[in-house]
């Protein structure tokens, strides 16, 4: 009987106490990041597209803050042909949060487009 009441009461403690320094709905959630593609507008056989630097712009003037930015590619395979697209992607990694205002502003989340290859934003 003794054993019983002592396994009952040190469960009493043991649960009642699981919540007492339980902080971790105080604490920041974890900044979630996504990553947003805009198409820079290169054309084969020209030099030029939109440079990472002057496309950030749209996003920041919207308040959206950019942890990183680097080129890359679609992926898909083109046909080589002067005046066709080069299939050139700006990509800015943003705040999950701000997919939305991304969006409306023509940016695209880069889990749309299928053939890409993801590498780690520098």
């Amino acid at each position: 009987m003794k054993v019983n009441k002592l396994l009952v009461f040190s469960g009493i403690i043991f649960f009642s106490s699981c919540g007492i320094n339980d902080t971790s709905n105080k604490l920041p959630k974890e900044l979630t990041l996504s990553k947003v593609y805009k198409y820079d507008g290169s054309i084969q056989c020209e030099n030029g597209g939109i440079s990472l630097e002057i496309m950030s712009q749209e996003l920041t003037r919207a308040g959206i803050d950019i942890i990183c930015a680097q080129k890359g590619s679609d992926g898909y395979p083109r046909i080589v042909m002067c005046g066709l697209p080069t299939g050139k992607i700006n990509i800015f990694q943003i705040n999950t949060v701000d997919l939305s205002s991304a969006d409306n502003l023509g940016f695209i989340s880069i889990v749309r487009l299928r053939e890409y290859l993801d590498r780690e934003c520098k």
